[in-house]
């Protein structure tokens, strides 16, 4: 069987009720019309499938977003990158910000959500990954006016402003990484929401190489990686910022590089 957290989000999910009303003598809620989509479902879990596919969301931060086959599910350590973003206040004006390969949109709303006023930009490559981003900006902020783009920011990326903060948890498992991924992202997760060669690195040089046509001097860039990778990123950007800072992740691994206060080189 699966583990019970899963069990009862499937279950909340078919019967649209909560966990603890789910078992319940007087609860309806596993009438013999749910039991075929329950059983279903776990089949597919227990199959392989991510449980937010299964289940079309997942939680995030404060939220729940909807997810759907083709859009990367969310990590927690993205979610701790955000963290340290917003409680330790590196965000401190109403500025534009700019999320790069914003998938589901978890990054640039839920900035939006904690700086209202604050212009922010998503882009991705994937028309899923934006039209589903989309649809859950309108589902947790309504209208709020976020601009999602199509870019490509390997090939040719069409951004015409600069911006005062960058962040970005780009794909940045190796290929060798990557064949030795479980199955369950393997097989199901878009991987090129993944990959990112044979280093890993080739979106973190790109970024870097875009610094002066996209972030504002004395701007600042916050971007996830690998559990080996922060202090190879580090590296990739001294120079550019005037402090640079690798953080930890809850497990103790350096896995985020804040690089503060941009210094142009014109």
């Amino acid at each position: 069987m699966l583990p019970d957290h899963e069990l009862l989000e499937i279950f909340e999910t078919v019967c649209s009720v909560k966990a603890h009303d789910i078992f319940m003598p007087e609860s309806n809620a596993l009438k013999f019309k749910f039991r075929l989509r329950i059983f279903t479902m776990i089949n597919r879990r227990r199959q392989g499938n991510p449980l937010a596919y299964i289940t079309g969301k997942k939680h995030f931060f404060e939220d729940i977003f909807f997810i759907k086959r083709g859009v990367l599910v969310p990590r927690p350590e993205t979610g701790e990158l955000l963290e340290y973003i917003i409680k330790d206040g590196y965000i401190k004006t109403a500025s534009r910000i700019l999320d790069i390969g914003c998938g589901s949109g978890v990054i640039a709303i839920t900035l939006k959500k904690k700086y209202p006023e604050a212009e922010i930009w998503g882009i991705d490559k994937s028309a899923a990954a934006l039209s589903c981003a989309a649809g859950n900006e309108r589902h947790i902020l309504g209208s709020s006016g976020i601009y999602w783009q199509m870019a490509d920011i390997l090939r040719r990326p069409v951004l015409k402003q600069k911006f005062r903060y960058i962040v970005s948890n780009p794909p940045y498992v190796t290929s060798g990484e990557y064949r030795d991924l479980p199955d369950e992202i393997r097989k199901y997760e878009p991987p090129e929401a993944l990959q990112a060669g044979k280093s890993g690195l080739v979106f973190y040089y790109k970024i870097r190489k875009l610094l002066p046509m996209i972030l504002e001097a004395g701007g600042s860039i916050f971007l996830e990686t690998g559990f080996r990778q922060g202090d190879r990123v580090r590296k990739i950007f001294e120079g550019e910022f005037r402090n640079i800072r690798l953080l930890p992740d809850l497990q103790g691994h350096s896995r985020f590089v804040f690089g503060l206060d941009y210094e142009t080189h014109s």
